[in-house]
């Protein structure tokens, strides 16, 4: 491997003028060096283009691109298409990195070249303080629980390679991308014990992942994974039901989420009926 490869740092933002600023900030302020920054506007409605558009046009390693809103799956895809690095992770416009985020996943490839994915441990700020308690990576529950999350490290020969994130997906689009990667590559997967992401909570307890999960979309993303992926799902003797337990909502609202969901595929005459008027 390299010894200083580039790493590319890819920044989907859609409205985040009040925090985009704070993630490319982060990200500038790596305390290795050799990183390339872009910044992904995905039609925001705000300020949010015009903010960093000043930004950038001070920084030379920062590059800054626009397209119509298209979800953040071709966000981060038109980033990487723009990319040069050998390595490549995303950060979302509302986060940060910790300074030494970059150079500590770069250590564990140098010390393990095999592995495929390498993320950290996580710290929530803003409204909500404290750990993110990300389980540690499991190859026998990847397919109904997602311990990876979005910003792990990856090699980008590998993410080209898997055919990038499937656009066809509105969220869960990191999950499905980690089952194609562990699928052709094993259980190559390293999570470093150090909290080197911060994970921001708005005032409403929320991020813009939260909100993307808290939408009926859900739904869909779940029935596409299962039938896209249904040799894995049937090889493991997992069904539809066990991605049932994937769902973050909690209490009543996570039993109506149930129903609902079990409706809509086996019951689709009072789906409709129930949900549909």
């Amino acid at each position: 491997m390299i010894t200083t490869p580039l790493v590319s740092i890819v920044i989907p933002c859609y409205n985040c003028a009040s925090t985009i600023i704070e993630a490319v900030e982060s990200a500038r302020n790596q305390s290795y060096g050799y990183i390339e920054i872009i910044v992904v506007d995905d039609g925001s409605t705000d300020s949010s283009f015009h903010t960093i558009n000043m930004y950038v046009s001070e920084q030379a390693n920062i590059k800054i691109i626009q397209q119509e809103n298209s979800g953040p799956a071709k966000a981060r895809n038109t980033g990487f298409m723009h990319a040069k690095g050998q390595f490549l992770l995303f950060l979302d416009g509302d986060d940060k990195l910790h300074p030494d985020f970059v150079q500590e996943c770069l250590a564990a490839y140098i010390n393990a070249p095999d592995l495929q994915i390498v993320y950290t441990r996580a710290r929530f700020f803003g409204s909500t303080r404290g750990e993110w308690k990300i389980k540690p990576f499991e190859q026998d529950t990847l397919l109904f629980k997602n311990a990876i999350p979005i910003f792990a490290m990856i090699r980008a020969s590998t993410f080209k390679a898997v055919g990038m994130f499937d656009e066809n997906m509105r969220l869960a689009e990191d999950w499905e991308l980690w089952i194609r990667i562990v699928d052709k590559y094993g259980p190559k997967v390293h999570r470093i014990d150090r909290e080197l992401y911060y994970y921001r909570k708005s005032g409403t307890g929320q991020s813009l992942t939260d909100l993307r999960y808290s939408s009926n979309a859900w739904d869909d993303a779940v029935i596409y994974m299962y039938q896209k992926h249904y040799p894995l799902y049937k090889a493991s003797r997992g069904s539809i039901y066990d991605l049932f337990e994937a769902k973050k909502y909690k209490d009543d609202y996570e039993q109506k989420w149930y129903r609902k969901l079990f409706y809509r595929i086996f019951k689709p005459t009072k789906y409709k009926r129930k949900y549909q008027r």
